[in-house]
């Protein structure tokens, strides 16, 4: 299973990305371990996930959500009832 997720910091910071393992995922986000734009800019909640059984599917969803200006994206993640 394939888990799209968004992250968020105190900065109001958010993250965008695709996992098969969403544990691991957020302790390392959360941890000088990780590489990514995330490092040091801890700690981070997760705000929302979308599972997915095709990773390929899952990919398409957070291109899509990545592509939507800064504005739109926040409004569809407060208002996650309305995703689709």
């Amino acid at each position: 299973m394939w888990k799209l997720y968004i992250i968020e910091n105190p900065e109001l910071k958010l993250y965008i990305w695709v996992t098969g393992d969403l544990d691991k995922r957020i302790k390392s986000h959360n941890s000088d371990i990780t590489k990514d734009w995330t490092k040091n800019k801890w700690p981070w909640e997760l705000i929302y996930t979308e599972e997915y059984e095709i990773k390929c599917e899952a990919l398409k969803r957070e291109k899509t959500l990545k592509s939507l200006k800064a504005w739109q994206r926040i409004k569809k993640i407060l208002n996650i009832n309305s995703l689709s």
